[in-house]
């Protein structure tokens, strides 16, 4: 209504000195684009959707989960607007509301406007419009820095294996579900843990991961899950002398999982989905956020399979012939 009385000739009803400033805010614009391919825009449908929902955050948004984002259309998929009382108050709740902005399916910026919201120019209020030219050694990856390199393929490097002792529990969940009476009406070999006498069961999974610090480059993560009697998982990958991971895991409820590692427990975000003969993976770990895809369908090496079967299974003796009779 003042737009029009203004657009007619009036006055403004208030001067600026009757509009007191209170708190402080920041808007951060979620789109479905190509960081390292120059922020290019990006398609495809949201798999999973997740926007954070606590006090003095406000998302502005017109999609929700199970939508396309096609070339049609303008790709920003929602606005994340927060406020504190002062600039570092509305700063920190930035940084948590990105950290749960979960997004599936398509690449978006959330991880490059984290790292942004992270930066120490940033963060002390150095900003104008040439801040990312100005940073941008530390806002994008670069392949020379070595240091930087290996930071990134640790953590991507743990993420796997939370995800594939994630994956293993939430199978064991499910089997026990579709069979009401427990483990007990399930062959030895499948119950949780796998069991067979004086053996302990091991599982190779393959994880491929995309490092942004090698250009058009993926990397095969071979991780080997060890099952302990207790219900833990020994978790380590096929580089000579890479740390040995355990891990208890606990399947709350949907994507939701709580996993102790290192005597650390934390709360994990999985969403899983499957395209183009892929399972395509995402994992939310408090800022950590990792994309993996493994194949589907891979026939197993004759020593999993051995390992995934019992001796009599594994042996060549037809099925259904009589071995000993009694």
């Amino acid at each position: 209504e003042d737009q029009k009385h203004v657009a007619n000739g009036d006055p403004l009803p208030l001067s600026q000195s009757q509009i007191p400033i209170l708190g402080h805010a920041f808007e951060a614009r979620i789109y479905a684009e190509n960081v390292p391919k120059g922020f290019l825009p990006a398609t495809g449908v949201l798999h999973h959707y997740h926007i954070p929902d606590s006090s003095g955050v406000r998302v502005d948004t017109g999609v929700r989960e199970g939508d396309t984002v096609s070339m049609h259309y303008d790709p920003m998929i929602a606005k994340l607007v927060v406020r504190g009382e002062n600039r570092a108050a509305a700063l920190v709740k930035l940084k948590d509301s990105l950290s749960n902005f979960q997004v599936a399916g398509l690449p978006t910026n959330v991880n490059f406007l984290l790292k942004l919201a992270n930066h120490w120019a940033f963060e002390n209020g150095n900003v104008e419009t040439h801040f990312i030219d100005n940073y941008k050694e530390d806002l994008f990856a670069d392949a020379r820095n070595s240091e930087f390199a290996k930071e990134a393929y640790e953590a991507a490097r743990r993420s796997a294996s939370l995800v594939v002792a994630c994956l293993i529990e939430k199978e064991h969940f499910i089997s026990a579900q579709k069979n009401p009476g427990g483990s007990n009406l399930l062959p030895i070999w499948y119950a949780s843990p796998p069991f067979r006498v004086h053996h302990q069961a091991k599982r190779t999974i393959e994880l491929e991961w995309d490092n942004e610090y090698d250009s058009g480059s993926s990397k095969i993560l071979k991780l080997t899950i060890t099952y302990q009697p207790d219900g833990r998982y020994l978790i380590e990958t096929e580089e000579n002398g890479g740390p040995v991971l355990e891990v208890k895991t606990t399947y709350v409820k949907d994507h939701h999982f709580r996993v102790e590692a290192d005597g650390v427990i934390n709360d994990i975000n999985l969403a899983e989905y499957s395209k183009d003969q892929m399972r395509h993976i995402h994992i939310w770990q408090g800022s950590f956020h990792h994309y993996f895809r493994e194949k589907i369908g891979l026939k197993l090496s004759e020593d999993d399979e051995s390992q995934h079967k019992p001796q009599s299974e594994s042996s060549a003796i037809p099925q259904g012939a009589v071995e000993h009779q009694w």
